[in-house]
């Protein structure tokens, strides 16, 4: 294998999601995604995503279904106020299981395996909100 930008060390390192990656559509303009890992992008590796929510005063629908996974999931939303970092900047509905999470704090969730969670949906966005999201799977598979 060639060395690159960052030598031996480049099949390590992601930084653009791949084309052949299938995520799920979003409107124009209200969302960014950053990264996206997962065994066929690097081998062995577990699944991990990452997107820019931008700012939008219409809900928007990340993932409208309630669904679970085998495995254990992360998800976090981290706002950007500068002057106040816990601050999401927006609102975040999320589910577990039948109950409604409203959060308005930067945030990090731990769903555990087989936990009914979602649906995902940004109520609000007044600045813009950074996602990481990592399923403990070779990839992110969504079962109902």
């Amino acid at each position: 294998m060639a060395n690159g930008e960052y030598g031996t060390y480049d099949q390590f390192i992601v930084q653009q999601v791949s084309p052949d990656v299938p995520l799920p559509p979003m409107p124009e303009g209200s969302v960014t995604n950053m990264c996206y890992l997962d065994d066929s992008v690097i081998p062995g590796a577990w699944n991990v995503i990452t997107a820019w929510f931008w700012p939008r005063k219409e809900p928007l629908v990340v993932i409208p279904d309630a669904h679970f996974h085998d495995e254990r999931e992360v998800v976090c939303f981290y706002g950007t106020n500068p002057g106040d970092p816990f601050d999401l900047c927006g609102e975040v509905e999320f589910w577990f299981e039948d109950q409604k999470i409203l959060l308005t704090k930067s945030s990090l969730l731990y769903v555990p395996a087989g936990m009914k969670h979602s649906p995902l949906i940004l109520n609000r966005i007044d600045r813009p909100i950074f996602h990481f999201s990592s399923v403990t799977e070779a990839a992110w598979v969504r079962k109902h």
